[in-house]
Parts: structure tokens; sequence; C-alpha cells
């Protein structure tokens, strides 16, 4: 078997881990994380969606920064007051 096609797989397991334990954590520490979406690949994290204010904006892409595994954090949430 070759090893080089064995493994992404277990990399695509850790970033569907680290994505989703990201979304649980963001969405239980604050009400105004409800319409996050998280996605990784390669230790890269995406944040998409809609938060109430710039502050919770920062405090989700710098919440999410200090997760083990997390490389890098593409910002690609707004801010939706209402």
């Amino acid at each position: 078997m070759n090893p080089v096609l064995d493994l992404p797989l277990p990399f695509a397991s850790v970033d569907a881990d680290v994505a989703k334990n990201i979304g649980l954590y963001l969405r239980g520490i604050r009400g105004g994380f409800q319409r996050i979406g998280v996605s990784a690949t390669g230790g890269t994290v995406k944040l998409s969606g809609l938060v109430g204010s710039f502050y919770l904006r920062q405090l989700a892409v710098e919440t999410t920064k200090h997760v083990a595994g997390v490389r890098r954090v593409l910002d690609d949430l707004e801010v939706d007051p209402e």
C-alpha cells in the first residue's frame, strides 16, 4: 500500500475534530456565536457567518488562534448587530 495515499485520512479526521470542537466551544461560551460556521483544512480554520458585534468577531478569531492544532485562522465573519 502506498503510504502517501493513507496520510490524508488521519489529517482529515483531525481537521474535522478541530472544527467541531471550536464550533461547540464558541457556541457554548456566548450566545453571540450561534450563527458561526467553522471548517478546517491542514491546520487552517475558517470562521464564517454572522456575529452581533466587532468585539464578538475579534473574540471568536482570537479564541480560535489559541486552539491546539490551529496554525492559521481565516476570518470570514460578518457583523450583524441585530
